[in-house]
């Protein structure tokens, strides 16, 4: 047992089909390894990075044998926890309270996730990821509302993220402030990257507060990909005083030829 009271900093390698790099990690207070158990604890401002993909946290475990590490905040001696994880992966950001990852398969379990998607941020409370691009949520909220406390949200029991291109959701209804309405969709399917042309679906709306015409959501709607060169853009604006717009868009886009 092997305790470091300053800042450490170790490489260990590892195996496995994915990559053959080694594990980087450092630690401000102390490192723990366990010879017998095969296992490395890490405590205040860990920092790990398994090739391009980096985890920060408050206190992490290694499991070397399972290729397995889980992380979370550090807590304070008032109790509070600081320095939720911070998980990078393929230029994505991830902010989590605790997160179980294996780096050789990729698949991680997660707890209370935000992250950011196209125009969309997502939350959810209990998070499965299955590869580098695909997770599935439970109690997912998305918006296009960037700040911590959303003024409206889409909320749904189950959703599935392609990330890069899709999310799809079963039964959601819309949240304003926290509140719930009827405004009820069976089913969502929201492109989170018209770029693709084989992707259609909703477009997200935005919130707004109008001095005039008050609270609305605005340029939402539906995208619809019509081949390799145009797409096509049906949004629309309600209020609650009863003001509504629609709009429509028609790209066409040919490189080197025409737009």
């Amino acid at each position: 047992l092997t305790i470091l009271l300053f800042l450490l900093t170790c490489c260990a390698p590892f195996s496995g089909s994915a990559q053959d790099r080694p594990i980087a990690y450092t630690a401000e207070d102390s490192i723990v390894s366990n010879a017998d158990e095969g296992t490395v604890e890490l405590f205040n401002n860990v920092n790990i990075v398994f090739g391009e993909t980096t985890l920060q946290a408050g206190y992490a475990k290694i499991y070397w044998k399972d290729q397995l590490v889980e992380a979370k905040g550090y807590k304070l001696p008032s109790g509070e926890m600081t320095q939720q994880p911070v998980f990078v992966e393929s230029g994505k950001t991830f902010y989590l309270s605790e997160i179980r990852y294996n780096w050789s398969t990729e698949k991680a379990k997660i707890k209370a996730l935000l992250t950011q998607e196209g125009e969309n941020f997502l939350n959810g409370d209990a998070v499965k990821k299955v590869d580098s691009n695909t997770l599935y949520m439970a109690g997912t909220g998305f918006t296009t509302c960037s700040h911590e406390e959303p003024h409206f949200q889409i909320k749904t029991g189950k959703s599935k993220v392609v990330m890069g291109e899709r999310i799809i959701t079963g039964p959601a209804h819309f949240e304003f402030f926290g509140i719930p309405t009827p405004l009820v969709i069976p089913y969502g399917y929201f492109p989170t990257n018209i770029e693709k042309p084989d992707i259609s679906g909703l477009l997200m709306p935005s919130f707004q507060n109008s001095p005039t015409q008050g609270l609305g959501l605005v340029n939402g709607g539906w995208y619809f990909p019509i081949n390799d060169y145009m797409n096509f853009e049906l949004r629309g604006d309600i209020y609650l005083r009863g003001s509504w717009a629609l709009a429509a868009t028609t790209n066409y886009k040919k490189r080197y030829k025409y737009s």
